[in-house]
């Protein structure tokens, strides 16, 4: 059979005016298996490239926007979870004991939080950036959801500030825990950054294991696929809210941000001013 695909490849080359290499023509079974290994390569090349390209569309953000960056969370994916919508993990006694004594404490307004009406967006697996590529916000109401983070820290002086994202980088405004307050364990990983928001209007916001148990449940969250994972300094309650399809749901936001801000300042004995009007 080598020696048939052999003849066929050294027919094909003389058809076209080309000679057979000699270390070639003197052992066909070396082009075979290169011919063997080209052509199971070609799937893997294929795959890759799509990968990328789907990388590159969901915009820049926390990655190197290039190769290398598409390369770093490809490695990721090998400690990077998959159960993202899972609310299993926030019950756990042994994940709660990192974030006492307020993680398992719920900070969402006292009314019930209802179920998300329809499906979930769709989140395509990269670790990161972590975007929704359906159901995407609008850019109004990414300004206005920019525009609250700004205003609880303006109303909420010496406990957070707002400043550009470290985790998403310049150009994505984020609040951040104020520099003169004590870090809690589960934010020095991510240097206090406590809420930002993605430009087709997702987020990510730190909450209290509770919080981010029952927004997961009912629809509103999903994990970071590294949120939780050791080593690497992302919370478990570090989750990403879907992007507000109308008023209704910004609000359902904004008590998000809100709860997230309650649980830091639990934590550091601050009072929080959340009745911001915008």
């Amino acid at each position: 059979m080598a020696s048939n695909s052999f003849s066929a490849v050294a027919a094909r080359l003389r058809s076209h005016g080309m000679a057979m290499p000699p270390a070639l023509h003197n052992n066909p079974r070396t082009i075979t298996a290169l011919a063997v290994a080209v052509a199971l390569s070609l799937p893997t090349a294929s795959y890759a490239l799509k990968s990328y390209r789907g990388f590159l569309a969901l915009g820049p953000g926390g990655m190197p926007y290039n190769p290398l960056g598409w390369a770093i969370q490809g490695l990721l994916q090998l400690i990077a979870k998959w159960d993202t919508r899972s609310p299993a993990p926030f019950g756990k006694p042994a994940n709660q004991k990192p974030y006492e004594p307020h993680g398992t404490a719920p900070f969402l307004a006292a009314s019930p939080l209802q179920q998300r009406r329809g499906h979930r967006p769709d989140v395509p697996g990269y670790v990161a950036p972590q975007r929704q590529v359906t159901q995407q916000g609008t850019e109004g109401a990414r300004a206005r959801m920019t525009a609250f983070l700004g205003q609880l820290a303006a109303r909420n002086p010496g406990l957070v500030v707002l400043e550009p994202s470290g985790l998403e980088g310049v150009g994505t405004p984020a609040l951040w825990l104020d520099p003169a307050v004590e870090r809690p364990a589960y934010l020095k990983g991510i240097k206090g950054e406590l809420a930002h928001v993605h430009p087709e209007a997702s987020s990510h916001v730190t909450v209290s294991l509770a919080d981010a148990e029952e927004l997961t449940r009912k629809g509103w969250a999903e994990r970071h696929r590294l949120s939780g994972v050791a080593g690497t300094g992302i919370p478990l309650g570090y989750v990403m809210i879907y992007a507000p399809r109308d008023d209704a749901e910004l609000e359902v936001w904004k008590g998000v941000v809100r709860a997230g801000l309650l649980f830091v300042g639990a934590g550091a004995g601050i009072e929080v001013v959340v009745d911001v009007e915008y």
